[in-house]
């Protein structure tokens, strides 16, 4: 087996090498320069990852492929030669070079892999060959310090977040050849204020520009940014189009939308209001999670949802499912379901007075709403399903209805101020780790028989109290499992 080696700070490649090996060179400290000669074809994953003094890096003009983190988190790297043969820069290959400040792709490279440059923190060129076709998912991840980015005319796909996170980022030009478009393109990129299309791209434009990505043919709204104006003639707003977009602060939905994608507008921080227009007809779920709107409006012409008694809320009318709600949402009578992540990052009241015509809660529905701290859930409410109280920090108190039939997984997991429950009798099964992590909870109290499913209290490490009827104590020593066997006492 060929001998690899650091003499003065230099990588040791053994002549008529055509592989280097995975791991070859990795945590080495010595290693400060690697000349790659040109008979290696290919670098193996992890070949020179963490030599934290790596400073300089000559690749041969007879290497076709970079390994998965073959170069990451060599954090004094400051320059990178790239040979003529090579073909795709792999996954993660300079992941954490955090010196790196320019990159030159030469023409023979067709691809740029996934998290290739992430978090390469003091990038500030990428000179681009004439071969790029793809750029894959958070290629260019948390790269802070890019503040123009060109997709050349001859990329066909780019992948999702490839820009996530580029705090510098101003600029974004889209490229003539460019065919798909992944989800969160530039989540994050609170500077972001100019995005140019080419003119001849046949599948997106940025028409009037409005600085936004909009799909041509079926003029979908794919990515926009906090100045952002959608155009009138868009018909969808796609799913993520403005996620975690924090320097949105308005924005007017025109007449010609009539479908608004899943986490449209969810994470962004500063938007305040949002009017639903007339002719919307299909809102999917979490367009709203995590965000401080205080007003939200339904047109009154709409005929699909409403906002009924000034509510501050979008309600499907045709099922009474509460869709999306905000800080200030007051739940009205007649609403039977809260939907996915309707409610979820929201900064609610601490205590939230739900109407007598509920029924179920669905997934997520509350989730990570730090302000909760008591619930009461009404008699009509049958069920609450996954994790749709799971991450509430501050919840303490919960009090159940008398219909209540089953608590899905990790409904309440995460609950962490919550101290004491009932269970009422009504229900009759409670899910997987459906209390998983409620670390200050000490006393259940069970009023019936109650299937338990696995580790439905685990990480309940204060829970010395459990109290059910007589006759089901052997039943309840096994159902709730080892650690909590010996807390079952019979009333």
């Amino acid at each position: 087996m060929a001998k690899f080696e650091v003499i003065d700070g230099i990588a040791i490649i053994p002549d008529n090498v055509e592989h280097i090996p995975d791991d070859a060179f990795l945590l080495s400290e010595e290693l400060e320069q690697v000349v790659i000669p040109d008979t290696v074809r290919t670098i193996g994953t992890n070949a020179f990852a963490a030599c934290t003094n790596l400073r300089r890096v000559v690749i041969g003009n007879s290497v076709t492929e970079i390994g998965t983190f073959a170069f990451s988190e060599c954090k004094s790297l400051e320059s990178v030669t790239f040979g003529r043969s090579l073909d795709s820069i792999g996954n993660y290959s300079f992941l954490y070079c955090e010196s790196l400040k320019e990159v030159i792709i030469p023409d023979s490279v067709r691809k740029i892999g996934h998290g290739a440059f992430s978090k390469c923190r003091s990038l500030e060129f990428v000179i681009w060959g004439k071969g790029v076709v793809a750029i894959d998912d958070y290629a260019f991840e948390m790269c802070s310090s890019l503040v123009d980015m060109v997709i050349p005319d001859t990329v066909t796909n780019v992948g999702s977040g490839v820009f996530h996170k580029n705090s510098s980022l101003q600029r974004l030009y889209v490229g003539k050849s460019v065919r798909f478009i992944g989800r969160d393109l530039f989540s994050y990129c609170d500077r972001l204020t100019q995005i140019v299309v080419h003119p001849d791209n046949k599948t997106f434009d940025s028409r009037s520009g409005c600085n936004a990505i909009i799909n041509s043919l079926s003029h979908t709204l794919i990515a926009g940014c906090g100045v952002t104006v959608i155009p009138e003639g868009v018909k969808t707003i796609a799913e993520h189009a403005f996620a975690c977009c924090t320097t949105l602060t308005d924005i007017i939905i025109p007449e010609s939308v009539y479908s608004i994608g899943a986490h449209a507008f969810s994470y962004c921080d500063n938007l305040k209001e949002l009017m639903i227009p007339s002719k919307v007809e299909s809102i999917d779920v979490a367009i709203l999670s995590n965000t401080s709107l205080t007003k939200i409006v339904v047109d009154e012409r709409n005929e699909n949802y409403d906002s009924r008694g000034d509510c501050n809320a979008i309600i499907d009318s045709r099922t009474n499912s509460l869709v999306a709600g905000c800080s200030t949402t007051v739940i009205p009578e007649g609403v039977e379901s809260i939907s996915y992540s309707a409610f979820s990052g929201v900064a609610v009241p601490a205590e939230i007075t739900f109407p007598s015509t509920l029924k179920e809660i669905r997934c997520y529905a509350f989730a990570e709403c730090n302000t909760l701290q008591s619930v009461t859930l009404p008699d009509s409410v049958e069920v609450v399903q996954k994790m749709a109280f799971a991450k509430c920090p501050h919840l303490a108190e919960v009090n159940f209805g008398s219909s209540l039939k089953t608590i899905n997984e990790e409904a309440f997991g995460d609950c962490v101020a919550l101290r004491e429950l009932v269970i009422p009798a009504s229900v009759e099964y409670i899910e997987d780790y459906a209390f998983a992590h409620c670390s200050s909870l000490w006393r259940v109290r069970f009023e019936n028989l109650t299937r338990l499913g696995d580790s439905a209290f685990y990480g309940c490490y204060m829970l010395v109290d459990v109290q059910v009827p007589e006759e089901f104590v052997p039943i309840y020593k096994v159902d709730i499992g080892e650690d909590h066997s010996e807390q079952v006492k019979g009333y």
